[in-house]
């Protein structure tokens, strides 16, 4: 699978829904959400390292307006995916 594809799937064009919750998520969520995607065991040596980009993740997040959220998204989810390959090539 190539990685346009590989981007393409996992970070789609989030459609913004009219009339659903406007608040922020609640930080427990947000981190279940954002670490949901590093379930591989293969990832658990690399924990401190997902902590710090959860972190830095949650700050954007948190004081991001929500006018921006949908953008803030996606830059945060290209972040994720280009250090994932990045570590997965320099793995092996």
């Amino acid at each position: 699978m190539s990685s346009d594809s590989t981007q393409s799937s996992e970070c789609r064009e989030i459609e913004v829904r009219k009339g659903q919750v406007t608040d922020k998520m609640p930080r427990d969520a947000f981190r279940e959400r954002f670490l949901a995607r590093f379930y591989d065991p293969a990832f658990r040596t690399e924990n401190e390292s997902l902590a710090r980009l959860e972190a830095i993740a949650w700050d954007a997040y948190s004081n991001a307006p929500l006018d921006n959220l949908r953008t803030s998204y996606a830059q945060i989810c290209e972040q994720i995916l280009w250090i994932t390959r990045a570590s997965s090539n320099a793995g092996g």
